[in-house]
């Protein structure tokens, strides 16, 4: 009976530690994140995509929270997230080099390269001399605007091309007012809602009309290095993945995005390519799933 009552007693302590370890596995993955603030279309869609992901991964990885946090500045959402401090536990962000080494990355391009994608602001007298560029040495005559903290700076002078910079964003307005450089180049997701915005104090200003510049720009999911990182970003990428296969990664994304770059008449402008020499080596350009074409972007916000 004593041997009886101790393998029973095994077979429940083995039991119970399968289904504790069970539970481990399967127990509630939080991803927190600051708000980004950049528009409400814009924040409404990363929430609508990272949602989406987890909830079609929840019957291998369980139960999720997900919820932001008011806008973190960017230093410390990287700090917050390499001391593993739990209070965000991933970041929206772009690759420079301070992150890229002490942070994991989901290599899929959260808004589809989007970003990199520039309208230009400049005043209104200037627009003929912006309708005769044809190339990227036409544009070498030209001065351009930037915060001198943007990766902007260095990818624009690496291609030849003279920039100015500012420490203060309302302060490059003022500077393109006055003169003190040609173009202010602006997301094209951007562009619309900011130049609405400085119009009445600065009606010399207008968004140029004929041209887009182009340079990879990726902005990924980004995770600490710990174990629980590594596991919350897997859990992501195997469900982004699964949502770019089926097309439901790019219905979302026009959903989100086709109003915004609507009346900037983007089909009909022509497209100057820059080079990013500072992309890292495993920017997944190879995969033009990830990659919104500029024929994409112009057909994208057609009559559809």
């Amino acid at each position: 009976m004593r041997r009886l009552a101790r393998g029973a007693w095994m077979i429940l302590c083995f039991a119970c530690c399968a289904l504790s370890a069970q539970a481990g596995l399967r127990a509630e993955m939080t991803y927190v994140y600051g708000y980004i603030g950049l528009s409400d279309d814009h924040d409404n869609y990363v929430y609508a995509v990272l949602d989406e992901a987890l909830a079609r991964t929840r019957g291998k990885w369980g139960s999720y929270v997900l919820r932001t946090v008011p806008e973190v500045p960017r230093n410390r959402q990287i700090r917050e997230l390499e001391t593993n401090t739990g209070s965000i536990t991933l970041a929206v962000l772009g690759t420079a080099h301070d992150i890229g080494q002490h942070l994991r990355p989901v290599l899929i391009p959260v808004d589809k390269g989007l970003v990199g994608y520039r309208l230009l602001l400049i005043r209104h007298a200037e627009q003929g001399k912006f309708g005769a560029v044809r190339d990227l040495d036409d544009l070498k005559p030209f001065i351009f605007g930037q915060n001198f903290t943007w990766d902007d700076v260095d990818i624009l002078r690496a291609n030849g091309l003279a920039v100015q910079t500012g420490d203060d964003f309302e302060g490059l307005f003022q500077m393109l007012n006055r003169s003190r450089f040609d173009a202010f180049p602006r997301g094209v997701g951007e562009i619309g809602r900011e130049f609405a915005e400085h119009q009445t104090p600065y009606p010399a200003l207008q968004i140029e009309k004929s041209l887009v510049l182009h340079y990879p720009l990726p902005v990924y999911f980004w995770f600490s290095r710990s174990a629980e990182g590594e596991k919350l970003a897997e859990r992501l990428e195997e469900g982004l993945r699964t949502m770019i296969a089926d097309g439901t990664y790019d219905g979302i994304f026009w959903k989100y995005n086709r109003t915004v770059l609507q009346g900037l008449d983007l089909a009909r402008r022509r497209v100057l390519e820059l080079n990013n020499p500072f992309l890292p080596a495993d920017t997944p350009l190879g995969d033009a799933r990830l990659w919104l074409t500029p024929e994409q972007l112009g057909v994208g916000v057609g009559i559809r």
